[in-house]
């Protein structure tokens, strides 16, 4: 665990070298900053889920290699790092900053979306209310929907 905490403190190191290199107005060395620290927090929790450390550790590491993920603009690790916290038993505040950031990631680009059709009734705006309720609970939208 102490080699894991190590190379923690490293990751965390560089994130604030690189805040300070973006105050600067240094923006590339800040986003390669911010990108190392990330594939250094990114292994540590990797490491720590793979040897089962145990909680709040785990979720705490994730969390932040999440967050670093989004920074270095890399959404989709970010959604992977954000699925196995959430898989585990994080505490809620970390599960709630999780899901918020899940929700803010822009993930349009992935190409893994698909188009499903539906006839309703001439003018019957329930069913259409109903779907947009189900939908914001599962934390989609409906901005793709059109009502022919």
């Amino acid at each position: 665990m102490d080699e894991l905490r190590l190379k923690h403190n490293e990751a965390m190191d560089l994130a604030q070298m690189a805040q300070i290199a973006a105050l600067q107005g240094e923006t590339e060395k800040s986003e390669s900053m911010f990108c190392q620290a990330f594939e250094k927090e990114r292994e540590v929790a990797m490491t720590a889920y793979s040897n089962q450390h145990p909680q709040p550790g785990i979720s705490i590491l994730l969390q932040s290699a999440a967050h670093l993920a989004v920074t270095c603009k890399q959404p989709r690790e970010a959604e992977k790092l954000i699925g196995l916290a959430l898989s585990g038993d994080a505490p809620f505040e970390i599960r709630h900053d999780l899901r918020c950031l899940l929700s803010s990631l822009d993930l349009k680009n992935e190409g893994e979306y698909e188009t499903y059709a539906i006839q309703l009734p001439a003018g019957d705006k329930g069913i259409l209310n109903a779907l947009g309720v189900m939908l914001d609970r599962l934390g989609c939208s409906m901005k793709k929907i059109a009502v022919l």
